[in-house]
């Protein structure tokens, strides 16, 4: 893109052609997570594209995303906002991340629970390449996101320092594994981009250099999110897994409240049939088991009250104990809970799992007993590692291991997790989730093979 191109004049230049490469009819609704370092204009940008107002260089569109007062006085989103958009047609729940190192938990939060389709990565043409940008990146892929870049505030950025920015963007590409690198900014680059997407998301990097004041690069990103394809991901897996469990009802709880005149109300994510207002469910496990309730109203994202929350809907259900003598407080209630209509739900959690775990970075060695704080999907909890067919763990190993949980929780095999534990930094997938049983007869297995050991040493 030429530095001395306006945004009126290449908006007149893209009108036409890109309008041709758009899809027919809208695709199916996406989940896309904004992330990147502090100052990349990660709020704005969903600012500009729910509003569709461009911003006056102040931060005046992140105004129109940002809920919370301290956000809004520090220029910093330390929170996870889930701002709903409609780009030609299709609509997209953008997933608005915090950047700052502080509220590198709140980010890991939001890409864990929401499991998002992509993620757009920011990148600020000033600064380039920023620790939280790699970072951010290294969680995406962890989690098999697929990302793409969009490199912000390019209308006053000089030339050499763009140039420079591209530079280092594309090597930063092809150093996580991206082979083809391009800018997408040509109807016919973009239609390539999103039919290769489909057939192998790992290999490819695509570019977007946007401007938010001008308005720069903003029909260019409007028609990739429009084209995006519907890929393999965690959200979609679980949908198919919960069918072969004969499981037609599953709420995912991602934060309770207590609400005056109310009373207890869970908001999160709904996955399988349709869940309506009045319809007896189980909520769980609490200590391992499910406690019956009634779902007494349905609010949606946007507060209004519905009848129906449909499939992979965001909302809040307010909900009470059928049995006036249950005890059912909010402290009983965390994230990673789980509310459906399956009676026998207990018998699907896991108080321990096996999985392959890949050690990413660790200043030290990591043995058994080691206990980092676990984000695997909508649960997040500490688990203690029991049993490795390596030890100790090293900085690039790779490993079998068994970890038990805290929390029992609802795993699903073929699930990602992850854990960032100060330096320490690791993934996997989980392999097999084991019941309460299976976790017995693990921990006495584990336990004879140590007395062996320690009897062959003395």
């Amino acid at each position: 893109m030429s530095d001395n191109i306006s945004a009126s004049t290449l908006a007149q230049q893209l009108a036409s052609t890109l309008t041709s490469i758009l899809p027919t009819k809208p695709l199916s609704e996406l989940m896309i997570a904004i992330v990147g370092s502090v100052d990349a204009g990660k709020s704005t940008l969903a600012g500009v594209l729910s509003k569709g107002e461009l911003d006056n260089g102040k931060g005046k569109a992140r105004l129109f995303t940002v809920p919370l007062k301290h956000e809004i006085e520090s220029g910093k989103t330390s929170n996870v906002n889930v701002i709903t958009v409609e780009v030609h047609g299709r609509k997209i729940l953008l997933i608005d991340l915090a950047g700052h190192e502080k509220y590198i938990k709140t980010t890991l939060k939001g890409l864990n629970q929401y499991f998002p389709d992509y993620a757009i990565l920011l990148v600020n043409a000033h600064k380039g390449i920023l620790p939280m940008t790699r970072e951010h990146m290294g969680i995406c892929k962890s989690l098999g996101i697929p990302v793409f870049i969009v490199i912000t505030k390019v209308d006053n950025c000089p030339p050499e320092v763009l140039k420079n920015t591209l530079r280092k963007t594309k090597r930063f590409f092809k150093s996580y594994g991206r082979r083809f690198v391009s800018e997408l900014n040509t109807p016919k680059v973009i239609q390539k981009y999103t039919e290769l997407l489909a057939q192998n998301a790992g290999v490819l990097g695509g570019y977007v250099q946007l401007s938010n004041v001008t308005g720069v690069g903003l029909d260019v990103l409007r028609t990739v999110l429009a084209k995006l394809p519907e890929l393999p991901s965690v959200s979609r897996a679980i949908t198919a897994y919960i069918k072969t469990k004969n499981i037609k009802q599953l709420f995912y709880v991602m934060t309770p409240f207590k609400v005056p005149g109310t009373g207890l109300v869970v908001y999160g994510r709904n996955y399988g049939g349709e869940l309506t207002k009045g319809s007896k469910m189980y909520i769980g496990p609490l200590d391992g088991k499910f406690v019956e309730i009634r779902v007494r109203s349905i609010h949606n994202k946007m507060r209004q009250p519905i009848d129906v929350l449909g499939h992979e809907q965001l909302g809040c259900l307010a909900i009470k104990p059928t049995n006036a003598k249950a005890v059912l407080t909010k402290e009983m209630l965390k994230q990673g809970q789980l509310v459906t209509e399956h009676a026998q739900m207990d018998t699907f959690v896991a108080r321990a799992f096996r999985g392959q775990l890949f050690v990413h970075a660790t200043p030290t060695t990591i043995r058994e007993g080691y206990k980092p704080f676990l984000n695997c999907g909508n649960v997040r909890t500490t688990a203690t590692l029991i049993h490795s067919d390596m030890l100790p763990l090293r900085m690039g190993n790779r490993a079998n291991v068994v970890f038990t949980l805290r929390m029992p929780s609802v795993l699903y095999p073929e699930m990602p997790f992850i854990f960032r534990d100060g330096r320490v930094k690791a993934s996997g997938t989980v392999l097999q989730t084991l019941n309460d049983e299976d976790t017995k007869t693990l921990l006495e297995a584990v336990k004879k093979e140590k007395e062996k050991v320690e009897e062959g040493v003395d």
